[in-house]
Order: C-alpha cells, then structure tokens, then sequence
C-alpha cells in the first residue's frame, strides 16, 4: 500500500512541474513556431526546425516568466549574444529578441523584438 502511494504522489507531483508552452509567431510573412518545456531549474527551447537550446530562469513571478542565456552565433560570424524571452503568463503573449555585445558590428541591433501568442499545456 505504501508502494501505490508513494508511487501516486510522485506521478501527482511531476505533473504539477511539469510545464509546456507552445507559442506561435510571423517571421519574413513566414508563420514559426516554438516549444518551451520546464526542467527542475531552465526550460527546453525547440524551435520550429527541432533544434535544441536550453533558458535559464532569470526571473518568475505568478505573472512573469523571464527566460535567458548566452548564445555564441559563431556559424554566423557574429560572435556572442544575449538572448531574452519575456513571457506574460497572463495574457500568454511573449517577446523575446538577440542583444550582440556593444562591440558586434556584424549583428545588427533589432528594431522590434519577435513576439506572438502561446498556448500553456
């Protein structure tokens, strides 16, 4: 009996961690979609061409959910970069955009950021 209880709260458990948001945006006309899957202290990222990348938590409030990391886009020669996802848990919408380091001639700042709508499985 144990055994079936222990099992019961652990398989509770990780449900109530467990945490999908599919987002959605427009890029180039072009419809792309996105992935984030919680982890015990980041979130798996899986763009739209199945790659893979990894966020850390920078800040979560029951509103907010801030995603980060440093990206190094040496196969496109431009170096280092910031890479930042603000979720509104809210309204489910996000932006997120690339900051290259001050220096970064080759990557060009962004005048508007990506952002879209998701959905919170």
């Amino acid at each position: 009996m144990k055994i079936i209880l222990t099992l019961s709260i652990l398989l509770f458990s990780s449900s109530v961690f467990a945490e999908r948001i599919n987002c959605s945006y427009i890029y180039n006309t072009e419809s792309r979609t996105f992935i984030l899957e919680r982890s015990a202290d980041n979130f798996k990222w899986t763009t739209t061409s199945n790659r893979v990348f990894y966020l850390q938590i920078l800040y979560e409030t029951e509103n907010v959910l801030v995603l980060g990391d440093m990206f190094n886009y040496d196969n496109y020669d431009s170096g280092d970069a910031f890479y930042t996802l603000f979720f509104d848990k809210i309204s489910k919408k996000y932006r997120s955009g690339t900051l290259p380091h001050p220096l970064n001639k080759k990557m060009k700042v962004p005048n508007e950021w990506n952002e879209g709508n998701c959905i919170v499985n």
